[in-house]
């Protein structure tokens, strides 16, 4: 989408919005910055705005003639939370995210409402790649998941992330660590398959440690 010398818009697809009065008390006080400002609102069913927030967003005013007269992307942190990972929407903050361990085989899982599409890529010790995995989307929590891999424990991972990128304009293909990864290798450029019940982890003396009680 974009928006030449002469205040033209071209590409995407247009959604008209309308006018939802003021913002919520509870809305004011989360994002005060915006307390003074008239909310619009946006008619479309669940399907189409999950669609709508993985793509670029620009907002349009437009003069009585029709003449666009502002434009603006939009910040999704806050709709992303309320549509995703709200307890009353799709719960996405109840969920246990990263690289899961159990019987030998993990289990990986990333939130990532805005990405089009996910894969999960594996590297051996020497962080040399060896399989591609594709990851599905639980549409109700934005979180992707792969199914279980075994033998991949403390081999290393990253994400493959095609998303809109606000910065460059486009859609991009990227390569990522796990920002829920528990261990990662040199200069943090993989993410490491570990599971914590592992003794060899443990710092000496840690299964017989007794932890202090602090008064408060």
């Amino acid at each position: 989408i974009k928006m030449d010398e002469d205040k033209q818009i071209s590409g995407g697809t247009a959604v008209e919005l309308t006018k939802a009065g003021e913002l919520s008390d509870g809305l004011k006080s989360r994002f005060r910055h915006l307390a003074s400002l008239q909310a619009a609102g946006i008619d479309v069913d669940d399907a189409t705005l999950r669609t709508i927030l993985k793509s670029q967003i620009v907002m349009v005013a437009y003069n009585a003639n029709g003449d666009v007269i502002s434009a603006t992307e939009v910040q999704e942190p806050g709709v992303l939370d309320a549509v995703f990972a709200d307890s009353k929407a799709g719960n996405a903050i109840s969920q246990e995210l990263g690289a899961i361990v159990e019987g030998g085989a993990a289990t990986f899982k990333l939130w990532a409402p805005t990405a089009q599409d996910v894969a999960l890529i594996i590297y051996d010790e020497n962080l040399k790649e060896e399989t591609t995995v594709a990851m599905k989307e639980d549409s109700a929590t934005g979180i992707w998941v792969s199914e279980a891999q075994s033998n991949v424990v403390n081999k290393y991972y990253r994400y493959q992330v095609k998303v809109y990128h606000p910065t460059t304009g486009v859609i991009e293909t990227r390569l990522v660590t796990d920002p829920y990864s528990l261990s990662l290798s040199k200069n943090s450029m993989y993410s490491q398959v570990i599971d914590l019940d592992d003794p060899s982890l443990m710092p000496q003396g840690w299964s017989d440690y007794e932890r202090p009680t602090v008064k408060k």
